[in-house]
């Protein structure tokens, strides 16, 4: 009990000079990697280099059926001074191959859903990568026929959204990436009913399309804006929760919150300490 005690007293000074220097300087500490100017060129990540994390979790698996045997497979692909690293359904990440002291290493999207463009799968997205600026990165991947699954090309249209064109024998047959046969009967029924509609003069092409995202939502091909809420709250709640299990706070109120919290436990102990010392004092007299 007296090293529990002590052991809580000591964490309770740490906390207590955190919140104390936190008030006079806010500043992030940056772990800076010590091999300066002694990397190589295309050398695996140290052992002890933390690994990439994503913001968000992937999306469940969609679409057609012969492309879940491409589910976790990952590729790479060497361009200019990075190396690119598509796991597909999963993630897509970027890796500095210089010998910069800092070298970019980081996540460029999450699997989340598809680009569909007349009732055909044209590209996957992966959204939701590392901040960039104000913005988050992300990688478009177009697909098409080819005689073996690889990364054909890599560019980057627009700063920090990379488009990556990937080449696959199961998209070589024209009804391979169609998107109506993917989808259960009810689904199917709904779309043929808005296509009678839509050609009828029913409802017009604005309402059309809008109601066809309804249906591609309900698939599960699309993510909704709600989706994505909840989705960016469940990270953000288990990556608050693991800053302050290691100790780290994202502000001052964060900081004195678990400087009470390791007070009051440290007050609990305290008492029950004394409370047995007594009982000890007590049983020898």
């Amino acid at each position: 009990m007296q090293r529990c005690l002590a052991l809580s007293f000591i964490a309770l000074c740490l906390l207590s000079m955190c919140c104390v220097f936190s008030r006079r300087l806010s500043m992030k500490v940056v772990k800076e990697p010590t091999n300066y100017g002694m990397g190589l060129i295309n050398q695996e990540p140290a052992a002890n280099q933390s690994p990439l994390k994503t913001r968000v979790p992937p999306a469940n698996f969609s679409g057609p059926s012969h492309l879940l045997q491409l589910k976790g497979k990952c590729l790479t692909k060497l361009s200019n001074d990075y190396k690119y690293q598509l796991c597909l359904f999963d993630n897509a990440t970027q890796h500095e191959q210089t010998l910069r002291w800092n070298p970019f290493n980081g996540v460029l999207g999450v699997w989340q859903q598809w680009v569909i463009e007349n009732n055909t799968f044209v590209a996957m997205m992966m959204q939701e990568g590392d901040p960039c600026g104000n913005r988050f990165r992300s990688a478009k991947v177009e697909l098409a026929c080819g005689n073996k699954t690889e990364i054909e090309s890599i560019s980057e249209p627009e700063t920090c959204h990379y488009l990556m064109r990937l080449k696959t024998p199961l998209c070589c047959d024209p009804r391979s990436l169609l998107v109506y046969p993917t989808l259960p009967r009810d689904l199917q029924e709904e779309w043929e009913l808005l296509e009678g509609s839509l050609l009828y003069g029913d409802i017009t092409l604005q309402g059309y399309k809008k109601q066809l995202q309804s249906v591609f939502l309900r698939a599960g091909l699309l993510m909704s804006s709600e989706q994505k809420k909840v989705q960016k709250s469940l990270q953000n709640d288990l990556e608050k929760r693991r800053k302050l299990s290691e100790g780290n706070f994202d502000s001052l109120m964060e900081c004195q919150a678990e400087y009470r919290k390791l007070y009051a436990n440290f007050t609990s102990l305290q008492m029950q300490s004394s409370t047995e010392i007594s009982n000890v004092t007590a049983a020898v007299v």
